[in-house]
């Protein structure tokens, strides 16, 4: 049995989210889920990014679909046979659909939780920086300056947005307590910014405009790729090699013969 995938709006939630069911599993070592809408790149789905399947069939719920917009999924696997070139399968598409609330377009999700909360976006400038990625060396006697170069950095910004409720607000509060990042979603198809961005919040100000509790915030982003539960990065430091493997560096390099098995260890076991 090959491998399908179909998608399913549930309308319930507010707003609603899509269930990805994929069937015919067997023999397929990895997968990869990503939603497209029309006319952007299309974005990996959290918890199908390089997963490998733990039964034939598995749903997989995306909780910050496009907004009001016809919008593709497609299934990317491997199998034994063909490790390394990966087939493709899409489903028909779906619109996932959202009616704003007066100005409120904008959409602010936590992808850990599915915490969501609908404010208005203040101000449609949109002010954003693609820092250069450089080193700039001036030797003496040269008359430029030699530049080592990279490619430039994600986009950082400020969104404004605005509450208009005390519990909006105090919404907003919880979201963004954990300190993760956050899925910003609109659902404006005529302007540059994507419908899905996954946005890492760095301070965040908020001053309030009246005494009923709405808020005026700027919160500092910058712009990620999507978080995914398999990929932790972990730390390790000196004082943890030197409680799990007492003596000397040349004790730990010959305990691990490699960085890789270094980088393997359970360290919190």
């Amino acid at each position: 049995m090959s491998p399908s995938i179909t998608v399913q709006v549930r309308a319930e939630t507010d707003p609603a989210t899509v269930d990805i069911t994929i069937t015919g599993l067997d023999g397929v070592t990895i997968f990869t889920v990503r939603a497209q809408p029309p006319g952007e790149p299309p974005t990996p789905v959290r918890g199908a990014i390089a997963t490998t399947p733990t039964s034939s069939a598995m749903i997989i719920p995306d909780l910050a679909p496009p907004l009001n917009r016809p919008t593709v999924y497609t299934l990317a696997y491997l199998t034994a046979s063909e490790p390394t070139t990966p087939v493709e399968i899409s489903a028909p598409a779906v619109t996932v659909p959202f009616t704003p609330d007066g100005d409120a377009h904008h959409v602010i999700t936590d992808p850990y939780t599915g915490l969501t909360v609908v404010c208005m976006l203040l101000s449609d400038d949109d002010e954003r920086t693609q820092s250069a990625n450089y080193s700039a060396l001036r030797p003496i006697g040269s008359a430029n300056p030699v530049v080592i170069f990279d490619a430039r950095q994600s986009d950082t910004g400020t969104l404004s947005l605005y509450t208009r409720t005390r519990a909006e607000t105090l919404a907003l509060v919880d979201l963004l307590a954990p300190g993760r990042p956050i899925i910003s979603r609109h659902d404006n198809d005529a302007c540059d910014v994507a419908a899905i961005e996954h946005l890492y919040p760095g301070d965040a100000v908020r001053n309030r405009r009246t005494r009923r509790g709405d808020r005026i915030w700027a919160i500092d982003f910058l712009a990620i790729s999507p978080p995914d539960p398999q990929l932790v990065t972990g730390l390790v430091t000196l004082y943890d090699l030197s409680v799990h493997v007492p003596g000397t560096l040349a004790d730990i390099a010959a305990a691990w013969d490699t960085l890789l098995h270094l980088a393997q260890a359970r360290w919190g076991q």
